[in-house]
């Protein structure tokens, strides 16, 4: 552990400061990062404790966005019940599949991963295309439409994100809500923060009992290596709130996801 202290010291700061910057989920950054910098560091089925460890550091950072938003009264409280819902039925169907790839299988679930990231890249270059379309009225959260999509739409995919790859889900929820329901940015953005505190404890729990599936790793690892991120991950969230409003975020944006390109691309290719 003493060997990877460092790198997983930066990966943490980098998650956060990003996280913080741009408004993108940590595990999007600390997964691909560990594979890439520190390999294969617990055996071959490594990949399931970093989605341990990064669910959990999701964990531990999410209390503290949920006050934020609560204080600025952006929750829409109405729609959580399906959203999160779906998101903890969602969840126990990704960890239970993602229990099928182990071994050489975990290769598949690394090219699976990096898929999914150029996937999301692909999707961050039309997003603001469709963000500009004219906007529609939404659904209202408590009719039978409104809590059948919230359900279907938002919550289950964004839990099947974090039982199978270790996501937290925001990458799903907040763009399903804003371009498909058409809800204000930041209500988006407070809906999925209240999902992800409630929905990224319920996952790590499922994936620390779903690591004694795997006789190569140790739930005590997974606690040491998210005890050596979350340090970091915390302080930089905070450094990335402040570069957003003092760095042009268009272009790190752009840089950032060249290099997520790049990292995903390298997976699948793995």
């Amino acid at each position: 552990m003493l060997a990877i202290l460092p790198w997983t010291l930066t990966i943490g700061l980098l998650a956060g400061v990003l996280g913080g910057m741009l408004g993108i989920g940590g595990g999007l950054i600390m997964i691909p990062a560990m594979l890439l910098l520190l390999g294969d560091a617990y055996g071959p089925d490594t990949l399931h404790l970093y989605k341990f460890a990064s669910i959990a550091t999701s964990s531990a950072l999410a209390a503290t966005a949920v006050h934020q938003h609560a204080r600025n009264e952006a929750i829409q409280r109405a729609r959580m019940p399906a959203i999160v819902g779906g998101a903890l039925l969602g969840m126990v169907i990704g960890l239970v599949a993602s229990l099928l790839f182990r071994g050489t299988g975990t290769e598949l679930l690394k090219r699976a991963f990096g898929g999914f990231v150029l996937a999301t890249v692909g999707f961050q270059f039309i997003r603001g295309w469709l963000g500009r379309r004219r906007e529609r009225r939404t659904s209202e959260p408590t009719s039978a439409a409104g809590q059948t999509t919230s359900v279907i739409g938002i919550g289950m995919p964004a839990g099947f994100l974090a039982g199978f790859f270790g996501l937290g889900g925001g990458i799903w929820a907040v763009p399903a809500q804003h371009l498909g329901l058409r809800i204000p940015l930041p209500n988006a953005i407070a809906n999925a923060a209240v999902m992800i505190a409630i929905l990224a404890p319920c996952t790590a729990i499922g994936q620390a009992i779903a690591l004694s599936a795997f006789p190569d790793l140790s739930l005590a690892d997974g606690l040491l290596l998210t005890l050596s991120l979350a340090p970091t991950a915390a302080m930089g969230g905070k450094i990335g709130a402040t570069l957003t409003h003092r760095l042009p975020l268009g272009y790190v944006r752009a840089a950032f996801h060249f290099v997520l390109a790049i990292s995903g691309l390298r997976l699948l290719l793995s």
